[in-house]
């Protein structure tokens, strides 16, 4: 602000400022005045900028069209450069299992001659028996693994012995009819059947005319009949032709 004259054209002598007092002083000690203008703090001098030649070599920036790593799998070309063979994708193989192989079928045995049936046909009369065979051996005292050979076997033919004795030649389809002890066990029922020694000889093949065979056969036509009866039944043609009524397939059991 500007100074102030006096009367005589003078300016009047300034007031010293008294110095600030402490908010506080050491008890028992005079009072210390600390100075609260600070003097300006030298400014340092500032680091010149490098020079271009005095850079390290940078490698060139990536091109605006870059596309990260982690986001190359998200990018789709649309416009292939000539002469890009497309990879085809195939699926991945899947391993298939071998089919199971067929059982071996046994080979076609031939039938006996004409003799041989004259033959068997007066040995049956001489024992008592029809020469049915799938007859006899569904009748025999046999279990478990004799009654399934003597239940799936055919009868080639009899054979006369020596002393009045009969060997019966039969069939079988599998070899493993013949495990167990099962040929004794048939020899041995048959022989209590007939009341004198009799053999049994056995050869694997294809089969037809056995108890096995004949036992499926009736089967079925139990089945048949008991369908037949079931659909003709007027209360059941009632309900399928009023209600519209079906018949489960299957449901029918023969007894």
């Amino acid at each position: 602000m500007a100074a102030r004259v006096g009367k005589n054209g003078k300016a009047p002598a300034a007031r010293p400022t008294p110095a600030p007092t402490p908010a506080s002083a050491p008890a028992g000690g005079a009072a210390q005045v600390v100075s609260t203008a600070a003097a300006p703090a030298a400014s340092a001098p500032r680091a010149a900028a490098p020079l271009a030649s005095d850079m390290p070599d940078m490698p060139e920036p990536p091109p605006f069209d870059a596309i990260p790593p982690w986001e190359e799998d998200a990018r789709v070309d649309t416009m292939p450069p000539a002469g890009f063979a497309a990879e085809k994708k195939t699926e991945p193989a899947v391993a298939v299992a071998p089919a199971a192989p067929a059982a071996p079928v046994a080979p076609q045995r031939p039938a006996a001659t004409p003799a041989q049936q004259q033959e068997t046909a007066r040995i049956a009369a001489e024992l008592g028996w029809d020469g049915h065979w799938p007859s006899l051996a569904a009748s025999l005292a046999l279990r478990g693994v004799a009654h399934q050979m003597a239940f799936q076997s055919e009868l080639v033919r009899c054979e006369a012995l020596n002393g009045g004795n009969v060997c019966f030649h039969l069939r079988i389809p599998l070899d493993t009819l013949r495990s167990s002890g099962s040929v004794e066990k048939l020899v041995a029922a048959l022989s209590e059947r007939f009341g004198k020694e009799i053999r049994v000889e056995t050869e694997l093949g294809a089969v037809a005319d056995t108890a096995n065979a004949v036992a499926e056969a009736e089967r079925a036509e139990r089945q048949r009949k008991a369908e037949q009866k079931m659909t003709s039944d007027p209360f059941v043609m009632t309900m399928m032709r009023e209600f519209g009524a079906t018949i489960v397939p299957g449901s029918i059991q023969a007894l």
